[in-house]
């Protein structure tokens, strides 16, 4: 009896299912965090428990408590899904798609860029219009959020590598489940501030207009929290690079008998 009960304590202490201690994020570089921060630290109350980011499983899978499981994540990453430039901006109507038509069609319209993945990835197919045009404001507490979006090409592109986490998961399914605190219920986004009114909201939203952060996305990074401290990274998983350009094939030409360089997608 004794044996048996301590197998069970063992087993109950094991991780299992969600840990929201654990996130997966994309990190924008130092350059383009500087200046995100520069608003966020005037607006948005998690200034001081989250970097800059945009969300992929939080929650994440208690899995990722462990070793191995995030080494095979980072092989089936870099295997997987290459480098990709992304631009956020505050929008009301974000880029990416004709007028009126919903996230869904303009997935449809947009290349893949993960390897034996879908082009379109399943979404909620938010319509275009009034509806549409608020996406870039959400209310949760009495607070209203402003944030700044990718495009729809670029979501579903981050969306796709979000399944390539979840598909080299043990025991997961290839989709991520759609629940509240997943990416699937909300789109994509980094979270600039949170104001007091809508009206707030517009006005911030109004005076960030014209600005847009781009960098180069070539890795995904998992957050840890410790207690209630800031979420700090403990691993970071590197993208696989992009093939060269058409135009620098000339510059990146070897000799014949030299064998090609492997590992790209």
């Amino acid at each position: 009896e004794r044996s048996s009960s301590l197998s069970v304590m063992a087993a109950s202490s094991q991780p299992s299912g969600l840990a929201r201690h654990l996130a997966v994020v994309i990190l924008p570089p130092e350059h383009v965090r500087e200046r995100l921060d520069v608003v966020r630290e005037q607006h948005d109350k998690a200034f001081a428990t989250w970097p800059a980011h945009i969300r992929l499983l939080w929650p994440a899978p208690a899995q990722l408590d462990a070793s191995c499981v995030r080494d095979e994540l980072a092989a089936a990453l870099l295997q997987r899904a290459t480098a990709f430039d992304l631009t956020i901006r505050v929008s009301s109507d974000r880029e990416g798609s004709p007028d009126g038509a919903s996230q869904s069609e303009a997935r449809g319209k947009g290349k893949s860029n993960v390897k034996g993945l879908r082009a379109v990835v399943p979404g909620r197919g938010r319509a275009g219009g009034a509806k549409g045009r608020e996406e870039s404001k959400k209310s949760k507490d009495g607070r209203t959020y402003v944030k700044a979006m990718p495009s729809h090409e670029a979501e579903a592109i981050i969306r796709e590598v979000t399944q390539v986490l979840y598909s080299a998961l043990p025991g997961s399914e290839a989709t991520p489940p759609t629940a509240p605190d997943t990416p699937d219920s909300d789109p994509l986004h980094l979270t600039l501030g949170q104001c007091a009114s809508r009206a707030t909201a517009a006005e911030l939203e109004r005076g960030l207009r014209q600005e847009e952060w781009s960098w180069e996305v070539g890795s995904v990074v998992l957050l840890s929290q410790k207690g209630r401290r800031r979420f700090t990274p403990i691993a970071e998983w590197p993208l696989a690079e992009r093939a060269p350009a058409d135009g620098g094939r000339d510059a990146c030409r070897s000799d014949a008998s030299e064998e090609p360089a492997s590992g790209l997608v």
